[in-house]
């Protein structure tokens, strides 16, 4: 052993991956959840075909596109910011609020999809009913 050596055992180093890694899976995916929300909603809305389902989303639609855009990222990144603070506690119950929620952001963003369209096809179809002519049975 040379003068400098240290008999010191050095701590054990993570992958770079993981080093460099900021959030965990579940926050991305939340993330990207959202933002996929965000651009569908702002282009539905440019081309006049949608509109915004929650009432306090509506507020900030109503107050400009620009606003609502960064309201919208405001109210995600900050608490994904908050868990992941957070999750260097408390690890595995953090990650499972995470995926908890990525279920439940699913859902409602499906089922909003859902009924959007399902209102379209019965619009749609009292539509055609109102086109239709009636039916005149042939005389004999």
């Amino acid at each position: 052993m040379t003068s400098f050596e240290h008999p010191v055992k050095q701590p054990q180093r993570q992958p770079l991956e993981r080093r460099l890694a900021l959030f965990c899976p579940e926050s991305y995916i939340l993330v990207a959840l959202c933002l996929f929300d965000l651009i569908s909603t702002l282009w539905l809305i440019a081309l006049g075909h949608g509109a915004e389902a929650n009432p306090v989303m509506g507020f900030y639609v109503r107050a400009g596109l620009p606003v609502f855009a960064a309201m919208k990222l405001l109210l995600v990144f900050a608490p994904v910011v908050a868990l992941e603070v957070l999750r260097r506690r408390r690890p595995r119950f953090i990650r499972l609020m995470l995926r908890v929620g990525i279920a439940a952001y699913a859902f409602c963003y499906g089922f909003g999809i859902y009924q959007i369209n399902a209102q379209h096809q019965r619009q749609m179809h009292e539509q055609t009913m109102q086109l239709t002519p009636a039916v005149i049975p042939p005389l004999q």
